[in-house]
């Protein structure tokens, strides 16, 4: 049975006429899978737009990469193929084209989702090689098909990261990693601010590629290490900063957030400080096609559990590159080793 949604957006323009844009989509399994395997989806996208609807459309695509009512695995696809609609849309008024019209878009899904819907209906229980596949894939994929500011967790500057950062007093001589930094603009920030032991971690080859473009030359003076953080081989007590953003509530299983821990109990010393922000209480439940966790400062204090004392925590409101908003929980804390004192300030 085809799963269908139909959405209207209604915007008054100058001259209060109506711009519209309508989307009808609908799912089928695809036809190269065995009957009754309904994991791996055929999304046909039908869009409509009434005269002036590029804007309003706009709007639509908007709402829908904000929505949390949408299954992880389809919404991914389905936004990314109004996100194609979009840059064609875009191309067309360029060329002196109508803003009106019919468009169908066909989008299949790739391979790499097929475990990743395995893994929602099952509860997430996938283990061993198939996970650390399937992180590298979606991954891998998500950055070699949107452009740096076209993800929802894109800021042209980490201001939050940074604050905290500055507030640990580490030095600029101190080791730091930045995991999950990808195309994250941290790692130029930081270099402009003088800090000279910088590692950047992520799991996507593409995403380090291209901040190694950007930073040009500066590239030289950065550690890039492409790896898994749950699986990374990490020198121990080798950093005196942790910093990660949008990365650790992407785990969702419990073994893997107990893991990640351990390789931050590894990678640290005593004194060092670490710095994480997720989606906070009031942040998406998914993000890029995945489900998230969402934490406040005490549920993420005991995720990392004994020796890390709470400094600081405090929430901010994101704004994606598509307007909508989504709220971080950012906590800095001490690594004061097994055995301390909990508290919070």
């Amino acid at each position: 049975m085809y799963a269908q949604i139909l959405a209207t957006i209604q915007c008054d323009h100058q001259a209060n006429c109506k711009q519209t844009a309508r989307v009808q989509w609908k799912t089928r399994p695809s036809p190269d899978l065995s009957p009754g395997v309904t994991c791996d989806q055929i999304l046909e996208i039908d869009i409509q737009l009434g005269l002036g609807g590029f804007s309003a459309f706009n709007v639509l695509v908007a709402q829908y990469a904000s929505s949390d009512t949408h299954s992880g695995f389809m919404a991914f696809s389905f936004i990314h193929g109004l996100l194609l609609v979009r840059k064609d849309l875009q191309q067309l008024i360029i060329n002196g084209s109508k803003q009106s019209g019919h468009m169908k878009l066909i989008v299949e899904t790739s391979p790499p989702y097929r475990a990743a819907a395995a893994r929602e209906r099952t509860g997430g229980n996938s283990k061993g090689r198939v996970r650390d596949m399937d992180v590298k894939s979606h991954w891998e994929k998500v950055y070699s098909e949107k452009a740096t500011n076209a993800v929802s967790w894109y800021a042209p500057h980490l201001d939050a990261s940074l604050e905290l950062i500055e507030e640990s007093h580490a030095g600029r001589s101190a080791a730091l990693i930045d995991v999950g930094g990808g195309e994250s603009t941290l790692v130029d920030d930081l270099l402009e601010r003088g800090y000279e032991n910088i590692t950047v971690l992520d799991v996507s080859q593409t995403a380090i590629d291209v901040s190694r473009r950007r930073l040009g030359e500066l590239a030289s003076r950065v550690r890039w290490l492409m790896a898994d953080v749950i699986k990374a081989e990490l020198k121990p007590g080798a950093y005196d900063v942790w910093h990660d953003r949008a990365v650790f509530h992407f785990l969702t299983a419990a073994n893997d957030r107990a893991a990640y821990v351990q390789q931050v109990r590894k990678a640290i010393k005593a004194g060092s400080h670490v710095i994480v922000s997720t989606f906070g209480p009031e942040g998406p439940m998914k993000c890029s096609g995945l489900d998230v966790l969402r934490y406040d400062a005490e549920s993420l204090r005991k995720e990392f559990g004994e020796g890390f004392r709470l400094l600081r925590s405090f929430t901010t409101r994101h704004k994606t590159p598509w307007g909508a908003t989504q709220q971080f929980l950012h906590c800095h804390f001490r690594f004061e080793a097994l055995g301390s004192r909990q508290e919070s300030a």
